[in-house]
């Protein structure tokens, strides 16, 4: 007897979900969730990785209707856990320090959840979770995720990649005014946007497999997604992973973030 799992009642395997080179990456999302397809998924990423940025660029919103959120008054006191750890890392960076929140990639934090989306047309469009200034003053997307996420690291670059190359093409049109009004420098005509997929210690731990081989990465995985980080270097999207500790992780407080190599993860 057939049920919905297939033949005698045996599940099926599930198989690798495809990654469309001709679609923009903002809408794949879903099909860099497979942890045991992430090698795969990275070097059908990089194979394609061309027409994935023409695809995304295309697909890119210019938000002109408002302006992009790059001012904020108070964080408010969020329940969820990424929303916490964000809204943290804005108060504690939102202004200049004499060090970096990032050494090297990323000075301050300028805003958090900056809108993308121009019209409700543009679907699958949200907010960049933490706008960052660079040691260059130019933008610095940074993809969070929380200490508790299952999502793979895959995921969370395509994501970062996607808002960073809609920043890039917003630049000339808006986006570069409006930053450079709100940073009070002047205004440069190109912008090397950078991304930073960064997560607590705690996610970073459980995908080396430092707690167990449970939502590891395996390691040809990781060599993958380092060629693939200098594929989108050499295509001016530099990407940088970042660990964060915090002196409180409960709370979060006193939250510092630090590069990461994934060469060290081989």
């Amino acid at each position: 007897m057939m049920d919905r799992h297939g033949t005698d009642g045996v599940r099926k395997p599930r198989s690798m979900r495809p990654v469309d080179p001709h679609e923009s990456l903002h809408v794949q999302g879903d099909a860099f969730r497979q942890l045991k397809y992430i090698a795969n998924q990275a070097e059908a990423f990089l194979h394609g990785i061309d027409d994935l940025i023409a695809a995304t660029q295309r697909r890119a919103p210019i938000r002109i209707k408002e302006p992009y959120k790059l001012l904020r008054d108070a964080p408010g006191k969020p329940e969820d856990e990424e929303a916490r750890w964000e809204r943290s890392i804005w108060s504690e960076w939102h202004e200049r320090r004499g060090e970096d929140f990032i050494p090297g990639v990323c000075t301050s934090i300028v805003s958090y959840q900056v809108m993308l989306r121009d019209s409700n047309d543009d679907k699958k469009w949200g907010e960049v979770d933490l706008l960052g200034r660079s040691p260059e003053s130019a933008p610095v997307v940074i993809e969070l995720k929380g200490p508790s996420s299952k999502e793979s690291p895959l995921r969370g670059i395509a994501e970062g990649i996607a808002y960073a190359i809609a920043v890039r093409q917003a630049w000339s049109p808006c986006f570069a005014k409006q930053w450079c009004d709100r940073l009070q420098i002047d205004q440069g005509s190109d912008c090397i946007c950078r991304t930073v997929f960064a997560a607590p210690a705690d996610y970073w731990e459980r995908v080396t497999g430092q707690q167990g081989a449970a939502w590891r990465v395996p390691k040809a995985a990781w060599e993958s997604i380092l060629r693939l980080m200098r594929a989108l270097s050499e295509r001016q999207l530099p990407l940088s992973l970042v660990r964060l500790d915090a002196e409180d992780p409960q709370l979060p407080k006193g939250i510092r973030g630090s590069l990461l190599d994934p060469a060290s993860f081989v």
